[in-house]
């Protein structure tokens, strides 16, 4: 088995959640080679604020052949995705919809006039961020 992997960082405008102030998350994307025409990929995004090891950790993990427990699940998810890449079939399944919610991040200069809008794009919820420092 070889892997190659792709670093990413990515940016978000507001805190990532209440645990970490960061406005970023870092991650990699995977190719797994498991034999000669097997092929398949998944992402490794660890999310150490919630217990998870960091991701050095973890590409640490996969570079001494030793894979930690995020390393491992991705490389199971890379092989469920070579397998259906050698039967090809997808593994989108159009009947399964995600729900979503709009994130509001700042409420006193959110345009409630925008909700239509939103609900005809297909939101049905919205969460509100407060914030650490709300005024009494």
């Amino acid at each position: 088995m070889r892997i190659w992997a792709s670093t990413y960082q990515l940016v978000t405008a507001v805190d990532v959640n209440s645990r970490t102030r960061s406005g970023y998350r870092n991650g990699a994307l995977l190719r797994v080679e498991f034999e000669k025409d097997k092929i398949g990929y998944a992402d490794l995004c660890p999310f150490s604020e919630m217990g998870d090891s960091t991701l050095e950790v973890e590409m640490h993990s996969l570079q001494s052949r030793q894979p930690g427990r995020l390393a491992l699940r991705a490389i199971e998810n890379a092989a469920f995705d070579a397998q259906a890449r050698i039967e090809k079939r997808s593994l989108y399944q159009p009947n399964i919809k995600l729900r979503n919610h709009f994130l509001i991040s700042d409420l006193v200069r959110f345009d409630l006039g925008r909700i239509g809008e939103l609900e005809r794009n297909g939101y049905e919820e919205f969460k509100i961020k407060m914030g650490r420092d709300l005024v009494a």
